[in-house]
């Protein structure tokens, strides 16, 4: 047992020495030492950056389990809306958006009631990023610039101290955390509609952010989202520039569920250019990780590319039974997204295996959601699809009519190479 005075010394160099290691993004060493204060005394702040780092480091069961013993140790509000937004980003990371939705919703009471904006607009950052893995892209871009108004354009003013027992990234800068989760946010939603420059310039404000903050976290998410958009306009050396960077960056700060998403960002990389051999092994690499750390939507994705890759080397079983298996994903987790891009692909897949009329099917499902979304880039894959299924099925003109509409909306994304597969049905 250690003298009162001692005692005091070493929780008081403990606690600095864990939040100095969560500041730098040192995780596991942080974790180490939020555990070494937490066997001494049961503090919140300790329960609260125990949680934080487990979170990144997918660690779900035992996340899970502290944040059931941080609720235990909360009686303030202060303390009961943290618990509720940690809730929030562990259910959004689960997959489970009902509950992750719940706990925004005692969130946001709290923090309307306590005045706080900074928590107000963190809920409505994290809010878009479930409308948006939703496929409801108006409401997430409404989330993202309430949150931008809440923010104020920069620190909020009477917040520079921080709320009570601050963590380590609470503070005078504690406004552009939210800001630069807004602008990332409003770069994925630009994305998806197929406005890059607006998408890059977004991503741009958010990387400039978390740089500002030190935020690897976050800068590494933000990279590998700068790194899919040149990869969408075909512009793959760029594209592995980015995605390598952010990896670098994951893999230092032990982010395990960001480690699997830029492997399967590489592996998207190497199938495009046709180098399978490198895809299988990055893809099947970064499956084993999302399940590990019980991310459905990652996985989902991961194993839509794992259909990807089989259809386009001919395996076409193996195909269908890996998107059959994501659409499941998406569908349980409600991700309306997800479901529009697998179905594109099963389609594809059952349309190269022979199997037509489910082939139809399922584009004509997949094509539904993405006009719903307003995802142009993604319809006009689908018409480009829908066209060469219809010469398949003898119906030229529907074909060249469905052929014309996605060379229309290729030019109006100025992809030209897009075309080249839509050219080559109406010749």
């Amino acid at each position: 047992t250690l003298l009162p005075s001692v005692r005091g010394k070493a929780l008081h160099y403990i606690d600095a020495a864990g939040r100095r290691a969560a500041k730098e993004h040192a995780n596991e060493t942080a974790l180490g030492w939020f555990d070494r204060a937490l066997q001494l005394e049961v503090r919140r702040p300790w329960l609260k950056g125990r949680a934080e780092a487990l979170h990144i480091l997918g660690r779900r069961a035992e996340e899970e389990a502290t944040l059931h013993a941080l609720d235990a140790s909360s009686a303030a509000e202060a303390d009961r809306l943290e618990g509720a937004m940690l809730w929030a980003q562990f259910y959004t990371a689960t997959g489970d958006y009902a509950a992750a939705g719940a706990a925004l919703q005692r969130a946001q009471a709290l923090a309307v009631t306590l005045g706080d904006r900074h928590s107000q607009a963190r809920c409505r950052c994290e809010g878009a990023l479930i409308d948006w893995r939703q496929g409801d892209y108006a409401a997430a871009q409404v989330g993202y610039a309430a949150a931008l108004e809440l923010s104020g354009g920069g620190p909020l003013a009477g917040e520079a101290d921080g709320p009570p027992d601050a963590g380590p990234d609470d503070g005078p800068d504690a406004g552009l955390d939210v800001q630069g989760e807004a602008h990332y946010g409003l770069g994925l939603v630009y994305r998806q509609q197929g406005h890059y420059e607006a998408a890059r310039a977004e991503l741009g404000l958010a990387l400039a952010v978390n740089r500002q903050l030190g935020d690897r976290r976050h800068e590494a998410r933000t990279l590998n989202a700068l790194g899919s958009v040149a990869g969408l306009e075909r512009d793959y050396a760029a594209a592995a520039d980015h995605f390598s960077a952010a990896l670098q960056l994951r893999e230092l700060i032990g982010d395990r569920a960001g480690v699997g998403t830029s492997l399967m960002s590489l592996a998207q990389v190497y199938g495009s250019l046709g180098d399978y051999s490198r895809v299988e092994p990055l893809l099947h690499q970064a499956l084993e990780i999302q399940q590990a750390v019980r991310n459905r939507w990652e996985e989902m994705l991961v194993l839509n590319e794992l259909g990807i890759l089989y259809t386009a080397v001919g395996q076409y079983a193996a195909a269908v039974d890996f998107l059959t298996r994501a659409l499941a994903h998406s569908r349980t987790i409600g991700s309306e997204i997800g479901a529009a891009y697998v179905l594109c692909n099963l389609g594809q897949a059952q349309r190269d295996a022979g199997a037509l009329a489910a082939a139809a099917q399922s584009m004509a499902e997949g094509l539904r959601l993405a006009q719903e979304q307003g995802d142009v880039n993604l319809e006009a894959i689908y018409l480009g699809d829908a066209a060469a299924l219809s010469l398949r099925t003898g119906e030229p003109a529907a074909g060249a009519a469905q052929a014309e509409r996605a060379l229309a909306l290729f030019a109006e994304l100025d992809l030209p190479l897009s075309c080249t597969a839509v050219y080559g049905t109406l010749a």
